[in-house]
């Protein structure tokens, strides 16, 4: 008996293997494909790009953190299979060795063998041990097993989309969608026909979902009797607007930003309601941010002007003026011997190209920062130490574009935890009375003690 329960757990054992095996070699494999230009260590193997954006080194940790989990659960398992083993070989009179060398098909061969047929029960007793084996080869290995345990589970976690595959048939007594306001109504709706109460938290003045072409199709919408509004309003919006007070609540304490770039973004966009309580203000940057908040102007540089690229914009001045300041920034983070993240932001994508293009030049001696330049949009939901907007846009006929934008500046302007630096043409923006950008302007001329207008000198 004690021969077959021992041959059964080393199969067990060896099936465990196996399975561990198969994911430590999926990881593995995506490791190589996602991240061929990283070591071990997640430094870039070429020295032309040494800084790593902060969400794709939290990925690769995160990838590698699995893989020594993998691996120090197969080194547990190799461990109880070598001690069983040895058990097993004082019993059975086989080495440890060729125990070792078993397949676990082969191991339940042994263990089936091990039962004297003649003995009371011997049938019932390998029909027990054949069920315990089918059972632990099917636990968590498939799919049925998702329900039974989400049913057991006080609380589940997934996207709109992605949970709703293993829940056609529970109901929840509550539902929380975070960013609600980024869901399309039919997104929202698939979690929420689930739950009895639904919390809904979301940020109506950022952007909104992605609209398709189909949606802003003149055509459809009249075939439809819609109206762009209908479209552009999010589930989120419409609960928003018809529910009674007692059912909305509004969070009016920021944590993210320092208190300077927190009353900017409250005047500016959400009429003063906000109250802050974010991060200290950072002395060190005083040598290189005169204010938290400070706008760049290239109203005095020469060659200041916007560059059509396609349907896009390129600004080759900000872009100068730009790459200028992050090396005064990586001079005063080396002194002070500190490391910031800093995202370059833009809302256009010619812009964001000739940014990479620059910077990408310039990695190697900016060892004390780790830079991302993205689009707005895509940096929508992060956060960096230091932000810097290019304005991009800069001409003579008033032509603003993205800037009209107000979700779309919010959103890039409200992701600095310790600076924001704004860099592009004041003189132009001053000029734009219907852009939120204007509104912006006036408040750091007003005020002073928390926010400087610099001009940027040929």
């Amino acid at each position: 008996m004690q021969t077959a329960v021992l041959f059964q757990e080393l199969r067990n054992i060896a099936l465990k293997l196996d399975s561990l095996r198969v994911e430590l070699t999926i990881r593995k494999q995506e490791r190589e494909d996602k991240f061929s230009g990283l070591d071990n260590e997640g430094n870039p193997k070429s020295r032309r790009k040494r800084n790593i954006p902060a969400a794709r080194l939290e990925e690769f940790q995160r990838l590698e953190e699995e893989i020594k989990q993998l691996e120090k659960q197969a080194k547990a398992a190799r461990d109880e299979q070598k001690q069983k083993a040895k058990i097993l070989e004082k019993i059975a009179g086989i080495t440890t060795e060729e125990i070792l060398k078993m397949s676990s098909e082969e191991l339940g061969q042994w263990s089936q063998i091990s039962i004297d047929p003649n003995a009371p029960n011997a049938k019932m007793l390998q029909q027990l041990i054949s069920l315990q084996t089918d059972w632990l080869e099917q636990f968590g290995r498939n799919d049925r097993f998702n329900a039974p345990l989400i049913k057991r589970s006080q609380v589940v976690a997934g996207t709109c989309i992605g949970v709703p595959r293993e829940i056609y048939d529970i109901e929840f007594d509550l539902c929380i969608v975070d960013e609600a306001s980024k869901a399309t109504a039919t997104e929202v709706l698939v979690p929420m026909a689930r739950s009895k109460k639904w919390i809904l938290v979301g940020d109506p003045k950022q952007l909104p979902p992605f609209q398709d072409e189909a949606s802003r199709n003149v055509e459809f919408l009249e075939e439809y009797e819609l109206t762009l509004e209908d479209i552009q309003e999010t589930l989120f919006d419409r609960l928003l607007r018809i529910l009674p007070d007692g059912c909305r609540k509004m969070l009016t304490i920021q944590h993210r930003m320092v208190e300077p770039i927190g009353k900017l973004i409250s005047t500016c966009f959400y009429d003063s309601q906000l109250d802050s309580n974010g991060p200290e203000i950072d002395q060190t940057l005083n040598k290189v941010l005169p204010r938290p908040v400070t706008w760049l102007t290239t109203s005095k540089l020469p060659n200041s002007r916007e560059k059509s690229v396609g349907s896009s914009f390129d600004n080759s001045c900000e872009v100068r003026a730009i790459a200028h300041w992050l090396k005064q920034l990586n001079s005063v983070a080396e002194v002070a011997q500190k490391h910031y993240s800093v995202a370059v932001l833009s809302g256009y994508a010619a812009q964001l190209k000739l940014l990479n293009r620059s910077l990408d030049s310039e990695q190697n001696s900016l060892k004390a920062l780790a830079i991302e330049c993205n689009t707005v949009d895509a940096f929508q939901g992060r956060e960096a130490d230091i932000v810097l907007y290019s304005v991009t846009r800069s001409n003579k006929d008033g032509k603003v574009g993205f800037l009209r934008d107000e979700a779309r500046l919010n959103v890039a302007l409200s992701r600095g935890r310790i600076g924001l630096v704004i860099v592009g043409d004041s003189q132009f923006c001053r000029l734009l009375s219907n852009s939120p950008l204007y509104r912006v302007l006036q408040y750091i001329e007003q005020h002073p003690t928390d926010c400087k207008l610099e001009d940027l000198n040929p």
